[in-house]
């Protein structure tokens, strides 16, 4: 279904879209490194374009979406489900990006990201793409050799602030699964691919 939608979207946007892969910025590192801290300052400069939570349920069909969507988007902020201050709306970039990298074998994916990108600027009408995606930190020579002006940038965090962060976010999530199906099916998401 992901492909399908990925190909239509390609099939009637692509063509619209003239807008040239150039110098995209990959934001990665170890989760609760400090990625989305880092990703929201450059995305707030307003010259990047980001997969967001409006883009949901159609990651893979960014523009159709917003044609067919009467979903309003919701520019009020709430705390984030991580509960670590970090504030979101609709508007708000986020990681979706992985779920294109899981849709294609690397070899298919290493094609087509460039027309992924392309797409995703199209939606948004800017020039730049800005990525934040932890899984990243593991196809920085991919990246590099596909998008040869791409900047890889890895956020590292001090070792036992991050260890302390992981443990405190692991005991938020299992207490909150535990009163929540939705949240232990979604954390088990990846298990039943």
């Amino acid at each position: 279904m992901r492909e399908m939608m990925f190909d239509f979207e390609k099939s009637v946007f692509l063509n619209k879209s003239k807008i040239e892969v150039k110098n995209p910025v990959f934001v990665t590192g170890l989760a609760r490194a400090g990625t989305t801290i880092l990703l929201e300052a450059i995305h707030a400069s307003g010259k990047f374009a980001s997969l967001s939570y409006s883009d949901m349920p159609f990651l893979m069909a960014p523009n159709l979406w917003k044609k067919i969507s009467k979903i309003e988007v919701n520019q009020q902020k709430i705390e984030r489900a991580h509960k670590d201050g970090l504030m979101v709306n609709s508007n708000s970039p986020e990681a979706f990006e992985e779920v294109f990298w899981q849709t294609f074998t690397q070899q298919d994916a290493q094609v087509q990201i460039k027309n992924y990108i392309s797409l995703i600027l199209h939606r948004y009408q800017k020039c730049r793409y800005l990525s934040k995606n932890n899984q990243n930190v593991n196809r920085i020579n991919v990246l590099q050799k596909i998008l040869p002006s791409a900047k890889v940038l890895i956020v590292f965090k001090d070792p036992v602030n991050h260890a302390s962060s992981l443990l405190r976010q692991h005991l938020e999530f299992s207490k909150a699964q535990k009163n929540d199906s939705f949240i232990k099916n979604y954390m088990d998401w990846k298990r039943y691919k």
